[in-house]
């Protein structure tokens, strides 16, 4: 999840969060981030395949922005849930990661 200018908060999947966020700073990446251009990194989840990842990632584009600000706030017991729904192990890192 990707933090944009405007505050708000961008949802994607990709195999490399660098090359991603540096397509989306060029306006190259999504039409949302040509507009809303990303500040940093919020939170990346790792999972072990892109299936996974695109279950996560349409859980989280359902979100409420209230929701997403509480997954950030506290993604451990978001994993949890998520766990127990899909039954596969996920990873996340997060601080405001800025891609070099």
């Amino acid at each position: 999840m990707i933090r944009c200018e405007n505050n708000s908060l961008y949802t994607g999947i990709t195999t490399d969060f660098n090359r991603r966020f540096l397509e989306h700073s060029s306006g190259t990446g999504a039409k949302y981030t040509k507009i809303f251009k990303p500040k940093y990194f919020e939170i990346i989840f790792f999972t072990e395949n892109r299936s996974f990842a695109s279950q996560i990632e349409f859980t989280i584009k359902k979100f409420s922005s209230k929701k997403k600000e509480e997954l950030i706030s506290n993604p451990s017991l978001f994993l949890q849930k998520l766990n127990l729904k899909f039954n596969f192990e996920i990873f996340f890192l997060t601080s405001k990661l800025t891609s070099n």
